[in-house]
């Protein structure tokens, strides 16, 4: 019997965990732990993602991925080695800033998030929006939703919700999106997506720190 974060976990008991195949030191390992269940018994991971009481799912990226998955398209041959980036501090971190603005599009990708027991639902997201040059943030971010993703964010069906209120865009402060609707798609399993995009003009600087869907 060994104390862990998540209580007493007896030895023998049968444990069942689920999250992405990746390189491991070298070997392939399970990484970004989405679920678990001991005994049957499950829960969220230790990385943020968890259902939580009456919310359908919810993620704290300042402690980790989440089963978040980046994704990065170059344009005009530029090669970005990345956009997204997870910081203990700021959560899930876009920018294709690299001493330059870099024209770029960027994907960040949910777990599927199961509505099919739900009859209304919402999504609330904290997030700060800088660098945005006095344009408006939506000109350049968007937060989606597909119901046809299959791991490739160029292949989805995208639907762009409508976030009650943006961050000023010139600022590190941190707001509250208020509830974006998701109740035209209950019933149905979906994925989120953050989508980020950038100009020569303007690269933003977008950090998520935590989101939930009740």
């Amino acid at each position: 019997r060994r104390l862990l974060s998540h209580g007493l976990i007896e030895v023998g008991k049968f444990v069942s965990l689920n999250g992405t195949l990746e390189k491991y030191f070298g070997q392939p390992g399970l990484k970004s732990i989405t679920e678990y269940s001991f005994d049957g018994t499950g829960g969220g991971d230790d990385g943020g993602g968890d259902d939580q009481g009456d919310g359908i799912f919810s993620a704290d990226f300042t402690k980790g991925a989440c089963g978040f998955t980046a994704f990065f398209t170059p344009i005009d041959g530029i090669d970005l080695a990345y956009v997204w980036a997870q910081s203990a501090s700021y959560g899930w971190k876009g920018s294709a800033y690299k001493g330059g603005n870099i024209v770029a599009e960027s994907w960040l990708v949910s777990p599927a998030i199961d509505l099919g027991a739900a009859t209304t639902a919402t999504m609330n997201v904290n997030q700060a929006v800088n660098y945005t040059n006095g344009n408006a943030p939506a000109d350049y971010l968007s937060i989606c939703v597909s119901t046809d993703y299959a791991g490739d964010p160029a292949t989805a069906t995208w639907n762009v919700l409508s976030v009650p209120s943006w961050p000023e865009g010139n600022s590190w402060d941190f707001s509250d999106s208020g509830d974006i609707s998701l109740t035209p798609y209950c019933g149905q399993k979906i994925v989120i997506g953050f989508r980020y995009t950038s100009t020569e003009a303007t690269a933003p600087t977008w950090e998520v720190k935590n989101c939930i869907v009740k």
